[in-house]
């Protein structure tokens, strides 16, 4: 079984908390949306998934989960590119200010452990830098 870290666990509580007891704001949705402490999440609770597939299926490459997969214009890149449409300017006031490895790196963030094709990722990270422009006047 795949363990969390402390800071994984109190990440998990206070988005619990948030969701079931108060109005979770498009602030905080973004702050967990591209948080890399919910990559790191993911992708344990990924790799057990499919450890678990795994053991079941003997090694059937075609039962692995994974299939979801990150394009641009595709469903999970709509959804992303809207989140990142209703952050705020003070974030964007930041993320003009990232040179190209740190703007890769916040989309990588972004991304998480979902598949992409670098073709697909370097659409985003310029959707990035063109939103952060029109955010800040820049």
């Amino acid at each position: 079984m795949t363990e969390f870290d402390k800071i994984e666990l109190l990440f998990i509580n206070k988005l619990i908390n948030k969701i079931k007891y108060q109005n979770l704001s498009l602030f905080e949705s973004n702050q967990f949306a591209n948080s890399p402490i919910g990559n790191s999440i993911l992708e344990k609770i990924k790799n057990e998934f499919e450890s678990q597939i795994l053991k079941y299926h003997k090694y059937n490459k075609e039962s692995r989960i994974g299939g979801i997969q990150y394009e641009f214009d595709n469903h999970i890149g709509k959804s992303i590119q809207e989140r990142l449409n209703e952050m705020d300017n003070y974030s964007f006031q930041a993320i003009i200010k990232f040179d190209e490895e740190e703007t890769q790196k916040f989309a990588m963030d972004i991304l998480g452990p979902i598949e992409y094709d670098q073709d697909e990722f370097i659409k985003l990270v310029d959707f990035i830098k063109v939103k952060a422009n029109e955010k800040t006047g820049g």
